[in-house]
């Protein structure tokens, strides 16, 4: 998986400066150098402007390479209007400073460990067996594994289970499979079981009940997991019949994508009834970082989550933020006869037979 690392450190002079990334987990995986404006003081390229943002967008940047990005004049805000920007000192550390930045949240240097895993138990008590139940010609567990090994982004794919059955299927196909303790009380501690002896920077909980994922909800999901970023998960637009729906997990978002709160209830509520409400349906797909991970399921479980019986308000209880990314694949999970019918349904409406 691509993320972007993080700067931990710069250094240089007037025509370069190097830079040193680290992962996830807080080891110098690499430096790089950062080319300056100075050394091109034309300022262009084939495209017209520079690519790392430190000249204008126009190219007629002149000088040092000190025109702004806009191109409407130098960078203390004293030039003129026609894109030529002009002066010194004050606008090369401005610069540089600005494609720093940019670096920093948008280069692409180093590969972070990305792996999910599929928490799957036989025992159900309203769908016996339902990870080996067949939909259209394939076991529910292994739609689920091939959509998650379809996505690039992943370094590996595990499913976890305590089913001697799932365990054999697993390796008949030649999945990559850990057996896990019958005492787990949730599919994220299965997660986390596995992934105490599995090294990675993100843990990807792929649920073993959603037969219709596909590796677009995981790309979304990882696409949230920037530096800083400790839980992401993902949400699509809820459907007219899902509005009222307890079994249809509502979210709400801040502007940022940060989730402000998950419900069983219709939220937002629509006081003046005037129908502009946007409703979204939360979707069981989360990506953690290890010390994330680790720390929710060492947690007891919170007020919130015994209220709404949804385990990720233990996070939110606990000041943890939750960052969601929006995608337009609903999913139905599974957990009656009825769900796997309605799932035939979709797939073959969809021809994914």
């Amino acid at each position: 998986m691509r993320l972007a690392p993080f700067c931990v450190g710069v250094r240089g002079d007037e025509n370069r400066i190097r830079i040193e990334t680290v992962s996830g987990a807080g080891e110098v995986r690499s430096s790089g150098v950062l080319r300056c404006a100075q050394d091109d003081p034309s300022n262009k390229s084939n495209s017209k402007g520079n690519d790392n943002g430190m000249g204008n967008d126009n190219g007629k940047g002149k000088g040092n390479g000190k025109g702004n990005d806009n191109g409407m004049g130098n960078d203390n805000g004293m030039g003129n209007d026609n894109g030529k920007g002009k002066g010194k000192g004050k606008g090369e550390g401005e610069g540089r400073t600005r494609a720093l930045e940019r670096l920093r949240l948008s280069i692409e240097t180093e590969s972070m460990q990305a792996v999910a895993i599929i928490p799957s138990r036989i025992a159900s008590t309203r769908l016996p067996r339902k990870p080996l139940r067949e939909i259209l010609g394939k076991t529910m567990i292994q739609r689920v594994y091939e959509a998650a090994k379809a996505c690039k982004k992943l370094s590996d794919v595990i499913v976890a289970t305590d089913s001697d059955e799932i365990f054999a299927l697993c390796e008949k196909h030649g999945w990559n499979v850990r057996m896990t303790s019958e005492e787990c009380r949730s599919g994220t501690d299965r997660v986390r079981e596995v992934a105490q002896s599995v090294k990675a920077d993100i843990y990807v909980n792929v649920q073993g009940d959603e037969p219709l994922a596909r590796p677009e909800h995981l790309d979304a999901l990882l696409s949230v997991m920037n530096p800083g970023v400790e839980v992401g998960t993902v949400y699509t637009p809820c459907t007219a019949e899902d509005v009222a729906n307890p079994n249809a997990v509502k979210i709400v978002t801040a502007l940022d994508g940060r989730a402000l709160y998950f419900s069983r209830a219709t939220i937002p509520f629509d006081r003046d009834r005037q129908g502009e409400v946007r409703y979204f349906k939360h979707l069981g797909f989360y990506a953690y970082t290890p010390r994330a991970l680790e720390q929710f399921c060492t947690w007891p479980e919170s007020g919130l989550e015994r209220s709404e019986r949804l385990e990720q308000l233990r996070f939110l209880d606990h000041g943890v933020n939750i960052y969601a990314a929006e995608t337009p694949f609903d999913t139905v999970g599974v957990d009656t006869e009825e769900d796997l019918r309605r799932v035939e349904e979709i797939l073959r409406t969809q021809g994914r037979e």
